[in-house]
């Protein structure tokens, strides 16, 4: 037998599992003993018999494959970082963490991505054509780049070239329409980078369309008479006049109800689900000859289907003789126009327009019309002729 230099006999030790250390102190109270080191540390045993020493080894060495890495296989600075992944995570699951990374980092398709965006916002409090534009502008982004096409693909090349070529109705889409199909992709890449599905969002890179001089079409103040007088007793002419002399869109307009209007105070009522933001205003301070053309109004004008007034707008500016992309939303435009220039008050003209501000008066209508034509505008009335500029 093997002895050491003070010739104490020396113990063959027993094939020990990996990771363990024996040692033997003859003499001592707990002679046998063992270290071991896992991420908290190193640690170390002392046992009175070599057999209790080997039954707390095999218990040890026996807690499963993966407790066995975290004792002896994993250096020093990983083990730290697993107790620091334990301490972050307050001991969560190592799988079920996994899977979670796993389908928050796996590759998205631009088609699942919409499909979950608009899932998730359909929930919101918008008017219906503000959820059937995102819907309508989400799916031609879809169709152009691919629905398969990964999100990690698509960046602001990518985007500048969908907006560059796209087509409306076989034509090339106005800056309006470009800046509204971008505003939509938009909303979309920030929903994403929110809900960590992308890291960021690339929009900075995209440059918003400004409006042509040439987007901006009004109708002349013969025009606008003659598009009223010819219509005149067509039982939508009081819904088309909202649009000429309140301002109101052609999607508030169309789904107004007589309810809405209140004749007393001269005041309408613009419900949530019948305005583009899907909040409720209300709007005073109207040009007297709205009431004029209310006044016409018909049983028949407030029973009047929302698509159905849309044909009915399409057969009064076609009996008037107006087509053409030019009198696409000329209303609007010519209210805001002469409504500026007549008041000179564009923060009474954007309250009226339900505008959040006056930039778009400033940069846009303001300056395009004449004092003069904007009270004409104005003094337009059924069945009257143009009164004296003031």
């Amino acid at each position: 037998m093997k002895t050491d230099a003070k010739g104490t006999p020396k113990r063959t030790p027993k094939r020990t599992p990996r990771g363990f250390t024996l040692t033997h102190r003859p003499g001592r109270p707990l002679p046998y003993g063992v270290r071991w080191r896992s991420a908290t540390g190193r640690h170390s045993r002392q046992f009175a018999t070599e057999g209790e020493r080997d039954n707390f080894i095999r218990a040890l060495a026996s807690q499963g494959k993966e407790t066995r890495k975290e004792l002896h296989v994993l250096p020093p600075s990983e083990a730290a970082r697993w107790e620091e992944f334990r301490r972050l995570t307050n001991n969560a699951d190592l799988l079920e963490v996994g899977r979670f990374w796993a389908e928050r980092h796996r590759p998205l398709p631009l088609g699942e991505a919409v499909e979950r965006y608009i899932a998730a916002v359909s929930g919101r409090k918008v008017a219906n054509d503000t959820a059937t534009h995102r819907a309508l502008h989400l799916g031609r982004l879809v169709a152009a780049l691919g629905a398969e096409t990964n999100l990690s693909k698509i960046g602001a090349a990518e985007i500048r070239g969908w907006l560059a070529s796209l087509v409306l109705d076989g034509r090339p889409a106005s800056p309006a329409s470009r800046r509204h199909h971008r505003a939509n992709a938009n909303r979309l890449w920030a929903w994403l980078r929110a809900e960590g599905l992308t890291p960021t969002s690339f929009f900075d890179a995209v440059p918003v369309d400004e409006a042509e001089d040439s987007e901006i079409n009004l109708l002349t103040v013969d025009e606008g008479r003659h598009l009223l007088e010819v219509n005149q007793d067509h039982p939508s002419a009081p819904r088309l006049a909202l649009e000429a002399f309140a301002g109101l869109r052609f999607t508030s307009a169309q789904r107004l109800g007589l309810e809405d209007i209140n004749f007393a105070d001269r005041g309408i009522t613009l419900p949530g689900a019948k305005h583009k933001s899907g909040r409720r205003h209300y709007i005073d301070g109207l040009p007297g000859n709205v009431w004029d053309w209310l006044a016409l109004a018909k049983p028949a004008t407030w029973t009047v289907a929302p698509r159905m007034y849309a044909i009915h707008k399409a057969e009064m500016f076609k009996a008037a003789g107006f087509t053409g992309e030019r009198f696409r939303n000329v209303l609007r435009h010519s209210f805001a126009s002469y409504h500026c220039a007549a008041y000179k008050n564009p923060g009474l003209t954007a309250s009226l327009l339900t505008h959040r501000g006056q930039d778009v008066l400033w940069k846009h209508y303001r300056g395009r019309a004449k004092e003069s034509d904007g009270v004409a505008w104005f003094q337009i009335t059924p069945s009257s002729k143009p009164k004296a500029s003031a």
